[in-house]
Parts: C-alpha cells; structure tokens; sequence
C-alpha cells in the first residue's frame, strides 16, 4: 500500500500526511481512511468514493459508507444496503445486506436478519447466517459467538474450538481465546 495516512487538519478537513507528518494531500475531505490496495475511502459532500495516492478519484463519490479494499473488494453501503464493489467501482454483490466486513481470505462476513453469515466473491452464502457476532477469516479460522461465548469456525461454519470463552482475539500467527 502508499505510505500515506489520513489526518484531520485543525480546521476539520482530511488530507494524507506522509512520514514526516508533512500533507501530501491537501485537507478536502470530510471523512478519510487508510490507504488499502492503493485505494482510500475519502468523504466528500456527504457521500465516499475512493482516490489513488494522487488524490484522483477512482470511484466518484456516490455511496453511505465505505470499507477499505481488500481482496481487490470493498464494502459499500447503498440506499441503506451493503454490498461489494470491485476496484472499478463495479458491484461484484449488489447491495441487499444489513451490515458487511472486508473480504479476508476470500470471504467477507455479512449480516442478514440480524445475524451474521461469510459469502464468498461470487456472492454465494458459504456460511449461513447464525451467529450474533463473529470476526474475520485469519489462517482458516474465524472467532464466532454462539449463546454469548465465543470459539472458532472453519470455512464450512463448523466449531473446530467450541464456544466456550468470554472472548477470543487475533494475534499475529493464528487465533487465541
């Protein structure tokens, strides 16, 4: 990714610093977030799109809320609706969920009727949706919650770890209650 940042200048607007603090972008924005797959997700009259590390907009802006890229996709909000975009502004899934995540290992956690569920990139509901809280795929594994404890899923929605724990984390190789 571009070694820029985002930061809010003392007048309210967001720009991109680069490692000496010094605004490479200029502050414009209303809301920005880091730089991922060379996209960021800027704010700009009250909608988000995505600049390159130019500041050039890639997708105009046109959606309620963004997510960062990730997987080469990104989670968008439309008419109160998540979906998924491809780097072309494109969507891969149309918008029809409650809530969504940024796709991790080829799958992207989704919430439907109040639960939460993965798809994968072609839209298809890999895990369905059971589970109150969950995290992100990290090496196979996703932290999830059933009945107010946590443990851990493979990709086919199965507890490997059963739920057991107050609460689980991610570290740096792998998954710890």
């Amino acid at each position: 990714g571009l070694d820029l940042q985002p930061k809010r200048a003392w007048w309210g607007r967001y720009g991109y610093v680069n490692n000496l603090g010094k605004f490479v972008l200029e502050p414009q924005y209303e809301n920005a977030q880091p730089f991922s797959d060379f996209l960021a997700a800027v704010k700009r009259d009250g909608k988000w799109g995505y600049i390159n590390g130019e500041g050039k907009f890639v997708i105009e802006p046109r959606f309620e809320d963004a997510y960062l890229f990730s997987d080469q996709t990104a989670a968008v909000k439309e008419n109160g609706k998540w979906g998924f975009i491809n780097r072309s502004g494109k969507f891969l899934i149309e918008p029809k969920y409650e809530n969504a995540a940024v796709f991790r290992q080829g799958l992207a956690a989704v919430q439907w009727e109040g639960k939460w569920g993965f798809v994968n990139k072609l839209g298809e509901m890999t895990i369905p949706p059971k589970f109150p809280q969950v995290y992100f795929f990290q090496e196979d594994r996703c932290g999830a919650m059933v009945d107010g404890k946590w443990g851990f899923i493979d990709r086919n929605g199965t507890f490997t770890v059963p739920p057991k724990y107050d609460e689980v984390f991610p570290f740096r190789r792998g998954w710890r209650p």
